[in-house]
């Protein structure tokens, strides 16, 4: 199964992240226009932390808007369902995951060169426990860390490198590039 290039002309879109460090890594590319999304597009102008379905519906959908919403969920889990109830599921057909797997950590372990180090202990070891071992502790998961120490380009050529390596059929950070 082949992925459809994501578009989001003339469309809001309620964009949710999973941790700090997601939002971080959306906030550099949005303030860099690096993807297709930008704060023009974005629900009430900011990104929105992931909360469960109903309370999307109860304080999201119940609102009226003009232009057609889209809801993309930046997460890690390539399993997580994402079942809207009636009418929402009519309402919002238009929903994406974008899946940062195995976790965003992996753009830190990229941009640090150590992805085939990695690659050695992934079946042993997660890579926010690679990051937690290699690097001090997971500061890749606190607040303006990613922003202070890497690049918008360093950034961008991590998630380049690391679509190459995902053979998924998911969307990941690589398709949101422009």
């Amino acid at each position: 199964m082949q992925k459809n290039k994501l578009d989001f002309s003339n469309k809001l879109i309620l964009c949710f992240y999973e941790g700090n460090a997601e939002k971080e890594i959306l906030e550099i590319l949005i303030e860099n226009d690096k993807i297709i999304i930008n704060e023009g597009n974005l629900y009430s102008r900011v990104l929105h932390k992931r909360i469960c379905v109903k309370n999307i519906e109860r304080k999201y959908l119940n609102i009226d808007v003009d232009e057609e919403i889209v809801i993309l969920r930046v997460i890690d889990s390539k399993k997580e369902q994402f079942n809207l109830s009636k009418p929402y599921s009519e309402l919002y057909k238009k929903n994406y995951k974008i899946v940062t797997s195995p976790e965003i950590e992996i753009l830190v372990i990229i941009m640090e060169n150590d992805y085939s180090a990695f690659q050695k202990v992934k079946s042993n070891q997660k890579a926010c426990e690679f990051c937690f071992k290699n690097y001090g502790y997971n500061k890749s998961k606190k607040r303006e860390y990613i922003r202070n120490k890497y690049s918008v380009d360093q950034i961008v050529n991590a998630i380049k490198f690391y679509n190459k390596q995902d053979t998924g059929n998911e969307y990941n950070l690589f398709d949101l590039l422009k």
